[in-house]
């Protein structure tokens, strides 16, 4: 798992350089030790999802990765809401993200009855969207977008699990994260993206034939 991420960063770095982008160096950092596990666990007063906890102890206990299109860069209208994307997971600024999803749910989100309400709930947040919105895990370690301000993509699963979300979203370049950047690659609520999707083939062919 360590190389696919590696060559895939690699690769749409590479991709960026290529049609004037920029983009910063990336990081993938050693797994995270079991001491520095239970830790986050005991500042969460919870476990760390199974899968999510596995990755961290096996594989990464970060991955930083950041990337933006040339200003004025032509896309197909389906895809020209995308200017950015990237990674930042960091297993050790997990209790900041869900600190930060709690006040969320706490101030603006708090009634379970609600619909819109209840996506905020039983949740754990851990990555950061700069518009305010925030990726979340829910009890099974799938993986959840939550809009704070009615984002057409609240309450979309992008993977069934934080591993799976790299497979999907790395081969892309990890567009967003904010949700107009990643839904053109989305059937629907469930499906998770689809790196293999007509709209992703694309978006891959614009990326790497421009100049």
């Amino acid at each position: 798992m360590h190389r696919f991420i590696e060559s895939h960063i690699e690769m749409f770095a590479e991709r960026i350089n290529a049609i004037g982008g920029q983009w910063e160096i990336p990081v993938i950092e050693e797994p995270a030790s079991e001491v520095e596990l239970a830790d986050i666990e005991r500042q969460l007063q919870q476990p760390i999802p199974a899968n999510f906890r596995e990755f961290a102890a096996t594989v990464s206990r970060r991955i930083y990765f950041d990337w933006r299109l040339p200003e004025n860069f032509d896309l197909p209208e389906s895809l020209d809401e995308i200017f950015s994307g990237g990674i930042d997971y960091d297993i050790k600024r997990l209790p900041d993200h869900e600190e930060t999803r709690a006040d969320w749910q706490k101030e603006c989100f708090p009634n379970p009855e609600n619909p819109y309400d209840k996506i905020w709930h039983n949740k754990i947040g851990f990555h950061h969207v700069p518009n305010g919105d925030c990726l979340a895990l829910d009890s099974e370690g799938q993986i959840i977008y939550l809009s704070h301000d009615d984002g057409e993509g609240h309450g979309y699963s992008m993977a069934p699990s934080f591993p799976d979300l790299l497979k999907r979203w790395l081969p892309l370049g990890c567009p967003g994260p904010e949700d107009w950047q990643w839904l053109p690659f989305v059937a629907n609520s469930i499906s998770g993206i689809d790196p293999k999707c007509e709209t992703a083939q694309a978006w891959i062919t614009t990326i790497s034939y421009k100049s």
